[in-house]
């Protein structure tokens, strides 16, 4: 699950980086073709992971559907608490917290992505905390976040970028 994973989060992070440095909306529609692009990449990987990898067992399958599942459940509590006036409807506010949602849903992924999504859900946590105490800009923020995504998407497919001939060097 990795491969495809890796391949989801450079999709994702290279739209949420080159959304906020064009600013204004440009992030929500460019974060939603991240998303579609990145889910097309996992698919169209799908089979050659399988040949070389295998499959994922049912156990990673059903793990990342519960991370999946928690971090809705925490998008919703945090749209409907901020639409309730019980937490602020400041943007700064609502994406660090969506961040910070994400990092955790990543943690709960780490038994079907390995390591470097665990990684990857630390280094968001502690991009947020030095944001925090620096006072960044919102804008700063996502594009860390999102080159962050596609460093660690990167590393993570990397394997997909290789050849399996060891007559290359690489394998």
């Amino acid at each position: 699950m990795r491969y495809g994973g890796g391949l989801f989060l450079c999709c994702v992070g290279a739209t949420i980086a080159l959304g906020a440095l064009l600013g204004g909306n440009a992030i929500a529609p460019l974060l939603l073709g991240g998303f579609i692009v990145g889910t097309i990449s996992i698919f169209a990987v799908r089979t050659i992971v399988a040949k070389r990898y295998g499959r994922p067992s049912q156990r990673q399958v059903q793990l990342m559907i519960v991370a999946i599942a928690l971090e809705l459940t925490g998008f919703i509590a945090l749209s409907w608490l901020t639409s309730n006036g019980a937490l602020p409807r400041d943007p700064q506010f609502i994406w660090t917290s969506v961040l910070v949602i994400v990092a955790v849903h990543f943690v709960l992924m780490t038994w079907s992505f390995g390591a470097w999504i665990l990684y990857l859900a630390l280094a968001i946590l502690a991009w947020v905390g030095f944001a925090m105490a620096q006072n960044l800009g919102l804008g700063a923020v996502l594009v860390g976040d999102g080159l962050m995504k596609l460093g660690f998407g990167a590393i993570m497919a990397a394997p997909l970028y290789v050849t399996q001939n060891p007559s290359h060097g690489i394998h």
